[in-house]
């Protein structure tokens, strides 16, 4: 018997995720090839008692859709098979707690065929235009006359919910639950992505247009009553709250600091994790939108017109200073590593070539 099993959403892993193996039944004390597809990708050595267990990383290119993993004993030929489904999944507003608006995993679509596009299917109504939130073959959508999910194959509504509240921001997925809040209902709404069933019901000061965040564990947004609320993923049990002097705008989430716009014209960092006010950045025009960082970066965008961007001063000139190469003296070849059978031995000495179109 072999199974696999992922880091996070066993039956959906996703391209580049480390994933588990592991297996029963096979001849003590030998040498396992376990494939991906049909790529050797490890070799592993069975235990006294037939078993094995490894990890193998999914390649980049592994399309959404269903894959195989099998192993084979090199001895005995004893083999087993196990199937998973690869997805490329978005599951929040601007893609993830950071919303940099980036799919790092999509690999199907590119610019060599993005002109074949055509529409697959088109399902539902009352739609408020925010983004929807996609996981496990599902997608969800927030609407003005409450939350609906659809597949993605065929576009066949699933489920619907809580049809008498309206959602202005977009819903968030975090393993099996969807998280959203209403503005007419004043509440934060944990669904079954499943079934669409209420599993928590949260009241709430006042409405939220904001669109929840999730990031390790527990969600965040900020409600028209001025608190940016943090509530446990699992329970939404109430983490911390923090009172801004005005109603809040879009959150993000990067590396224990919480970033929150407000209409009094500042942005906060927040402790994710204690909602305890590290810095306030003020510009002096209404934020509504939400925030966006890369590469140490944070940028937003004001009522008064104006594009913002927010780094460390101290490292403006680190980051534009020159890469300088590694000495030669503290490199060292890994033994481990075979020739290549695709390389031909060449009779050059050793050179390196870079274009640089500058030239």
């Amino acid at each position: 018997m072999l199974r696999i099993i992922s880091g996070f959403i066993p039956a959906y892993p996703h391209p580049t995720q480390v994933v588990a193996v592991s297996g029963t039944g096979f001849t003590a004390s030998e040498a396992v090839d376990v494939y991906i597809d049909t790529t050797d990708t490890l070799l592993l050595v069975s235990s006294a008692t037939g078993t094995l267990t490894g990890s193998v990383t999914l390649p980049a290119s592994a399309l959404p859709g269903a894959h195989y993993v099998t192993a084979i004993g090199r001895r005995s030929g004893d083999a087993a098979q196990a199937a998973f489904t690869v997805t490329t999944p978005w599951a929040e507003l601007g893609f993830g707690a950071a919303h940099r608006g980036w799919n790092p995993y999509e690999n199907t679509v590119g610019v060599g065929n993005v002109a074949s596009f055509g529409e697959l299917w088109s399902a539902g109504a009352y739609s408020n235009g925010t983004m929807p939130a996609i996981s496990q073959k599902k997608v969800v959508v927030a609407t003005t006359a409450g939350v609906a999910e659809f597949s993605t194959s065929t576009g066949t509504q699933i489920w619907s919910s809580l049809t008498s509240n309206a959602f202005y921001g977009s819903p968030a997925i975090s393993g099996t639950s969807v998280y959203i809040a209403s503005i007419n209902a004043a509440a934060l709404y944990t669904l079954s992505l499943t079934t669409g069933a209420t599993l928590h019901t949260t009241t709430l000061g006042s409405g939220a247009y904001s669109s929840p965040v999730v990031a390790n564990g527990i969600v965040y947004f900020g409600s028209q009553d001025t608190n940016v609320y943090a509530f446990t993923a699992r329970e939404a049990g109430l983490v911390w709250k923090f009172k801004l002097p005005s109603i809040p705008g879009g959150a993000i989430v990067a590396n224990g600091v919480l970033y929150i716009t407000s209409r009094d014209g500042a942005l906060y960092a927040l402790n994710a994790a204690y909602g305890t006010e590290i810095a306030t950045f003020c510009a002096g025009y209404s934020f509504l939108g939400t925030p966006a960082i890369s590469d140490g970066v944070l940028y937003l965008s004001t009522e008064g017109g104006r594009t913002y961007a927010y780094g460390l001063l101290a490292d403006v000139n680190a980051a534009h200073a020159p890469v300088i190469p590694p000495s030669l003296s503290i490199l060292h070849p890994d033994m481990r590593l075979t020739v290549s059978p695709n390389l031909a031995p060449s009779d050059k000495g050793p050179n390196l070539n870079i274009t640089d179109d500058a030239e």
